[in-house]
């Protein structure tokens, strides 16, 4: 089970940096 919790921490974790990475370069453009 730890490793379940571990795999959506994980993606949690990368689609946070997806999002922000993505307001980032969309906040570029001003």
């Amino acid at each position: 089970m730890s490793m379940f919790f571990l795999n959506i921490i994980i993606l949690i974790s990368c689609i946070s940096v997806l999002t922000l990475g993505a307001l980032w370069l969309s906040g570029q453009d001003f």
